[in-house]
């Protein structure tokens, strides 16, 4: 079957938010407004700047997978099951909450941080998995290179080339980057909600030759029958890109204070399970 270009649902620009002690600014990329279900199976997605002594200190999370990609700087990662990694400019830390973990994120050495973090939900079965964390150097992330398109595959497959992140729920991510006047074209599972986040550089966008700029989200909508369909992207001057995509949960989704769950009762029963400490012990932090 031939495949189709993708049109745009929306295109919609990242919500600045205020700085702080935690961090310098921030971008709430896919946050706020909208309903949850709308952007299934993803709960959020945050551009965070910071530096020291800013950070987030040992907190709790539950019911959902968090992948961190770092684009400037290093940052420290600690969690309750004693695991520790430092990462780096284009190194990703992938981290499943299932149950219940505690973990910090502040910055290491005396640069600036910039980085992306996507949380993606876990579906009801999978919610109480014993948590798990992994650190993945850039070096261990595929890469292609071809037609003025140099790109790297931070989780699920793509151009044919797949990353070791062992995801519990099948998404796709990478991080795209253009010389000006060239296209990136891509075939992606039909049904999987798909989005863009522009970090740098303009053009067009899909079927509709949308025009885009630095800061502004692309969601892309998409059939349910069996074929694949594509998105296109064409630089008007180098560029830079964020793009996930995923197949919905199709489940009820609440999210609050560092646990997504699918009812208010499980997220009442998370937090009563941290207070009585039976998260994995905090050692470390």
């Amino acid at each position: 079957m031939a495949q189709a270009l993708r049109r745009l649902t929306r295109v919609f620009p990242a919500q600045a938010g205020a700085g702080g002690p935690q961090m310098d600014r921030r971008n709430m990329v896919l946050a706020g407004g909208g309903e949850l279900s709308e952007r299934d199976p993803f709960i959020l997605m945050d551009e965070e700047w910071m530096q020291k002594p800013q950070g987030f200190p040992p907190h709790p999370h539950a019911g959902f997978e968090a992948i961190t990609y770092v684009l400037q700087g290093e940052v420290e990662h600690w969690n309750s099951r004693g695991d520790h990694a430092v990462a780096r400019a284009g190194d990703t830390q992938w981290m499943i909450a299932g149950r219940g973990i505690v973990h910090s994120e502040t910055p290491h050495g005396n640069g600036s941080v910039h980085l992306l973090q996507l949380w993606v939900n876990l579906p009801s079965a999978n919610k109480r998995l014993p948590p798990r964390y992994q650190h993945l150097p850039a070096r261990t992330l595929p890469r292609w290179h071809e037609a003025g398109v140099w790109g790297r595959v931070i989780a699920g497959s793509l151009r044919g080339l797949r990353s070791p992140m062992p995801n519990t729920w099948p998404i796709v991510m990478a991080d795209v980057r253009l010389e000006r006047g060239a296209t990136f074209r891509e075939a992606l599972p039909a049904g999987y909600n798909t989005y863009i986040y522009v970090l740098s550089g303009s053009g067009t966008l899909g079927i509709d030759g949308t025009a885009f700029r630095s800061g502004e989200v692309v969601n892309f909508t998409s059939s349910d029958d069996q074929c694949s369909e594509c998105i296109e992207f064409l630089a008007a001057e180098a560029a830079q890109f964020v793009l996930w995509a995923g197949p919905p949960i199709r489940e009820p989704i609440v999210s609050k204070d560092g646990f997504v769950m699918n009812t208010v009762a499980e997220i009442e029963r998370a937090r009563r399970d941290y207070d009585a400490g039976q998260f994995d012990p905090a050692a470390k932090l």
